[in-house]
């Protein structure tokens, strides 16, 4: 039995697709179909937060890149793939990671109304978890780990 479609925990998040800072288009679904558990992030350029979590991140992602995708998305839809490439140069640990511009059907699907959103998916697209605010290392680490376990 398929879980419901939505944006809860224990739902199936709904599928999307971004182009991302370097042209790649990314499917929310094809890390389903790989089997592999996805972290969708909503940051803006701007947002002091969000850099404090890239900054938290990138002491961390390297031991969980090969089991966890990342998926960010600017909710400021002002900001375009140059000026997300830019700013995902500040980081190069997570020069792995899509950056897309943000799409408002997105942004209403999944009800962002704020930086620092994080929808964690196991390997089966169903959320884990749901929430927002800068993180620490530990809890990535946390995080992390519950996403390459599940």
């Amino acid at each position: 039995v398929e879980p419901l479609v939505g944006i809860e925990r224990g739902m199936t998040a709904p599928d999307f697709a971004l182009n991302d800072s370097d042209g790649n288009e990314v499917h929310l679904s094809s890390f389903r179909d790989q089997q592999k558990p996805v972290l969708f992030y909503a940051m803006a350029t701007w947002c002091p937060y969000c850099a404090q979590d890239f900054k938290a991140l990138s002491n961390v992602y390297q031991n969980y890149e090969q089991d966890v995708s990342f998926v960010v998305m600017s909710l400021d839809l002002s900001e375009d793939a140059p000026t997300l490439a830019k700013y995902k140069e500040r980081y190069p640990k997570l020069q792995s990671i899509p950056f897309a511009p943000g799409k408002s059907s997105i942004l209403a699907d999944y009800q962002i109304t704020k930086t620092t959103t994080k929808y964690a998916l196991d390997k089966n697209g169903v959320i884990i978890y749901k929430g927002s605010g800068a993180f620490s290392e530990e809890q990535w680490q946390t995080l992390l780990d519950a996403l390459r376990d599940s």
